[in-house]
């Protein structure tokens, strides 16, 4: 999926016909910063919680106690 990392001129130039350059540099550090927190959850094995409810901070706090 990221292996290929360069982006092709005709991908900018579509882009651009859409967003500004900044748009353009947000958009790209958005996806990055994504693709790095992916990464970290799966290097961590840190699994999904579908159908289960997140705990509280007061609830996590009572475990540690």
């Amino acid at each position: 999926m990221t292996r290929d990392v360069a982006v092709d001129d005709a991908v900018f130039a579509e882009l651009r016909e859409h967003f500004s350059e900044q748009d353009i540099v947000e958009l790209t550090a958005t996806i990055a910063a994504y693709n790095c927190v992916s990464r970290f959850l799966v290097a961590l094995d840190v699994g999904e919680v579908n159908g289960t409810e997140l705990k509280s901070v007061e609830e996590l706090m009572e475990k540690k106690e």
